[in-house]
């Protein structure tokens, strides 16, 4: 019995040490300041998603884009297929504009940016509205805008 105790012990040992090294590997990896902005953008994303969820007003999904050189939110929504249209998926973007968060949106996420660097971002960063049509998911319209056009 004693011994069957001693093995399980001794097998459980290396688990929580694996554990651990992980956790300290972790803290010891460096993370760039472009990661932590990605990050918060995602968690802004996310949080809005949620919030608008559980308030039953979700209109609008917001999601993080990202390749190799681009990183922008993706705004979609579904609508009837008479307001999947240009001009409808341009007035997102008012709508996005009246909320002054855009201009302050870069250093919200990068806070050591100079404002010539916050600038600058405002015109890498973008933002694309995808209406969607209710009745045939098929058909969508897409317009994009960096942050300075809004």
């Amino acid at each position: 019995m004693k011994k069957l105790v001693l093995s399980a012990v001794l097998m459980a040992t290396p688990v929580a040490a694996t554990e651990i090294s992980v956790l300290d590997d972790l803290k010891s990896t460096p993370l760039t300041a472009y990661q932590a902005g990605r990050n918060q953008l995602a968690t802004l994303t996310g949080a809005i998603n949620l919030f608008t969820k559980l308030e039953g007003k979700q209109e609008l999904a917001f999601k993080l884009l990202e390749d190799k050189s681009t990183l922008g939110l993706e705004v979609s929504g579904i609508r009837p297929v008479k307001k999947v249209t240009k001009d409808e998926c341009e007035s997102l973007f008012t709508k996005l504009g009246a909320l002054n968060v855009v201009p302050v949106l870069p250093t919200l996420i990068w806070p050591d940016l100079s404002p010539d660097q916050a600038k600058a971002v405002q015109n890498e960063l973008f933002i694309q509205a995808k209406l969607i049509a209710k009745e045939n998911h098929e058909f969508s319209i897409t317009c994009k805008r960096s942050l300075a056009e809004i």
